[in-house]
């Protein structure tokens, strides 16, 4: 029992490692964009401390697979935009919502 344990352990950390990974490579674009931290959350690792105001990106466990949760949140009320379960689609969607929304506030 205790191998299977370590494993499962050993498992969930090299998903967490692969999660955080994919977080950077986004943030990594973004920078190259110029695109100011404050203008989004990611999963609390990057981009601005807090979630308020702006599009966010957070990575979660689903039913079956690896989740990419994009919202927007305003006044506490969390709006999901749209869930992904492949990590390039979902950021290619969040840097194109991005875009879309710095158009919209000039």
């Amino acid at each position: 029992m205790e191998k299977k344990e370590a494993r499962l352990y050993r498992n969930t950390l090299v998903a967490k490692k692969i999660k955080m990974l994919q977080l950077e490579k986004l943030y990594l674009k973004l920078t190259k964009l110029g695109t100011p931290e404050e203008d989004y959350y990611l999963h609390g690792l990057y981009g601005s401390t807090s979630d308020n105001n702006k599009l966010a990106m957070i990575v979660k466990k689903g039913e079956y697979f690896v989740e990419y949760e994009i919202y927007y949140k305003e006044k506490g009320q969390k709006d999901v935009i749209q869930v992904f379960t492949d990590f390039d689609l979902a950021s290619d969607y969040f840097i194109k919502q991005l875009n879309q929304s710095r158009k919209d506030s000039k």
